[in-house]
């Protein structure tokens, strides 16, 4: 902030300028308006940097970096433990497009995607819905496609488009709110 001031306000070419405006709009010249208008612009000038991530975004953003931060964690687990598992070298020949591996793979891409953006939520617009659609979206999507690669059971698939639909919409939110 100081060195903002100094910069702005108190190099030779500024005071020149002041000095020049003080001789030009006050006749008596005590200087007393310039003062109080220095005294206005070093207090309305903060550096944006200054502030950490959460004072940016304010309460809502530590909820959703901190949500960030466990769900890439939790991905990356996720991650290790699909790829050294042991998946069945034999696919059901009723549903041969239902590769395990292949169903956790994307439901680990989709949920290492989405942890990350979850970071850039507090700076979006309105994070309480962009956040809440985004985390949704991925508990759902990615969740029931685990569940499905790791248990063999499908009865929860019909979720995961709405997971879907809820990502898109929270990409949508990062538009338009």
């Amino acid at each position: 902030m100081d060195q903002i001031n100094a910069i702005l306000l108190q190099n030779p070419l500024s005071q020149k300028i002041i000095n020049t405006s003080k001789k030009l709009l006050f006749k008596n010249n005590n200087g007393n308006e310039i003062q109080q208008a220095k005294n206005i612009v070093s207090k309305t000038i903060t550096h944006p940097l200054s502030l950490s991530l959460y004072e940016q975004g304010g309460k809502s953003s530590s909820v959703f970096i901190r949500l960030a931060g466990f769900s890439g964690a939790s991905a990356v687990i996720l991650g290790a433990y699909g790829a050294h598992r042991s998946w069945s070298k034999e696919l059901d020949p009723k549903k041969p497009n239902r590769d395990p591996r292949a169903i956790f793979e994307t439901a680990n891409r989709y949920h290492f995607f989405h942890s990350i953006v979850l970071l850039a939520v507090p700076l979006t617009k309105r994070p309480m819905l962009t956040g809440s659609l985004i985390a949704t979206g991925m508990t759902l999507f990615s969740g029931t496609c685990y569940y499905a690669a790791l248990t063999g059971d499908e009865r929860y698939n019909r979720l995961a488009p709405l997971g879907g639909t809820l990502l898109i919409l929270g990409w949508i939110s990062l538009m338009f709110f």
